[in-house]
């Protein structure tokens, strides 16, 4: 049996499911989860008590006392992923029969349902320019010779794509490099709001708080009530803490609420380097499936399985298999976006796959460490810090 055809078998007809994760990225998925299906739990230990909007929210403890027969949705992402997988892991349970990614639940169960192409995330840069030279940055940006901003008329262009397939897409990630740097960005966000604000469920903006937002993007954000903003934290090695404590005492003064990150980095190694992740492709497979990113990244009409391929292909020139590591939207049909979406490539995984260690690598790296001044490399100054303090 097909492995698309084994999730149809379990997860076809399924009806009950539980959320495990209440965070920000969480909530952006319940309304259209619960328009579906019926939730009887959203389980968080750290938020555990009470209900939201009518759900009760409970612990793991809690939840396992109760009888249960449905199938369980990880609504987190990153390191709260790993935390919970493990969680459900030691439990007995079991990856894709029991529990599954939300990512993959939404493509894959609305699919199966009623042709619905429902997308959990979707990662995409509106910019190659960034204010810092991060040495190990995921998606190396700090090694492309040519760092461009994305227009609002190919960023536009690129959502309606996008939306002629998807139906509804849960988070919407807006990335960069620095997003704040692309002037555009504000008539970017306020498209997205008007045109598909019913078939987005956040969009998130991830910035290292480094410039302060414009007066302009500030309306757009006060404006649109389902904007997730995220601030990375790289100060430990880059010397700009005043400006990261502004830019967030700027937004919380409008009423904007934003999110502070704090986490290590992995090493997933460098797109060049002699990297074998499987000497079959049963094996590589194996590793992409045991990948705990979902980072799907779509521009210029290419639907990428990673951000990092994409990262490798703009700095580094790394040839991409099409239909591997990434997919032509205008090419593609609606069911080879879903089946690609959830890792169901034609050849079973994206090649890029076998020459990264992936997230669950657990080699620990310390986050923005900045390039050495002697070194030059496209997208920055030799000093390491291009000017930060620019607003748009």
């Amino acid at each position: 049996m097909r492995k698309e055809e084994l999730l149809s078998a379990v997860w076809g007809e399924v009806r009950d499911i539980a959320l495990f994760g209440f965070g920000r990225q969480g909530r952006g998925y319940i309304a259209e989860l619960a328009g579906l299906y019926r939730v009887a739990a959203i389980i968080d230990n750290g938020k555990a008590g009470g209900e939201y909007n009518g759900i009760p929210v409970l612990s793991w403890q809690e939840f396992r006392r109760r009888d249960f027969a449905g199938k369980i949705v990880i609504t987190a992402s990153g390191r709260a992923h790993r935390e919970i997988t493990e969680i459900l892991m030691g439990s007995g349970l079991l990856a894709l029969r029991d529990f599954m990614d939300v990512d993959m639940f939404l493509a894959f169960s609305n699919w199966y349902k009623d042709k619905r192409l429902v997308l959990g995330r979707v990662a995409i840069p509106v910019t190659e320019r960034c204010t810092f030279r991060c040495e190990k940055c995921m998606v190396s940006v700090p090694y492309i010779k040519a760092p461009v901003h994305y227009s609002c008329d190919s960023l536009c262009a690129d959502a309606d794509m996008l939306f002629s397939r998807a139906d509804y897409v849960g988070v919407v990630q807006v990335f960069g490099g620095e997003p704040y740097l692309n002037k555009d960005l504000p008539r970017y966000i306020a498209y997205l709001e008007r045109e598909y604000k019913d078939r987005i469920g956040i969009i998130q903006i991830i910035s290292n708080a480094s410039v302060l937002p414009s007066e302009e993007l500030l309306k757009v954000f006060l404006e649109n009530g389902n904007i997730d903003v995220r601030f990375s934290d790289y100060t430990a090695h880059v010397p700009y803490q005043k400006r990261f404590d502004e830019v967030q005492a700027l937004l919380r003064a409008r009423g904007i609420a934003c999110t502070v990150e704090r986490f290590g980095w992995l090493d997933m190694g460098h797109p060049l380097a002699e990297i074998r992740m499987g000497a079959s492709p049963e094996e590589i497979a194996a590793h992409m499936a045991d990948c705990s990113g979902r980072c799907q990244t779509f521009s210029g009409g290419k639907y990428y399985f990673c951000s990092r391929a994409w990262g490798a292909e703009k700095a580094y020139g790394v040839k991409l298999a099409e239909g591997g590591d990434w997919l032509d939207c205008a090419a593609a049909s609606k069911e080879d976006l879903m089946l690609f979406h959830v890792g169901l490539m034609r050849q079973g995984f994206s090649p890029f796959c076998g020459c990264c260690r992936g997230f669950d690598c657990g080699i620990p790296l310390e986050p923005g460490v900045q390039i050495a001044a002697s070194r030059k490399a496209g997208g920055g100054d030799a000093s390491g810090m291009p000017a930060i303090s620019r607003p748009l």
